[in-house]
């Protein structure tokens, strides 16, 4: 999938962030919990996968 190849190489570059960085990525995590907290009320094939890249998105990111 090219979105998580896009994730790997921009988390992979995040070695150098500094704090205004951290604060964007603390927000985009934010941004994306509301998203997937949004999602989790349909129950569909296709959003459960999407919802499913959310999480692990957000797993990697908080693991940075």
């Amino acid at each position: 999938m090219i979105f998580e190849k896009t994730m790997d190489k921009a988390i992979n570059t995040c070695d150098k962030i500094g704090s205004d960085d951290v604060r964007s990525i603390r927000n985009a995590i934010g941004n994306l919990k509301n998203a997937n907290s949004q999602l989790g009320m349909i129950d569909d094939p296709e959003v459960n996968k999407v919802k499913n890249t959310i999480q692990q998105l957000i797993s990697k990111l908080e693991s940075m």
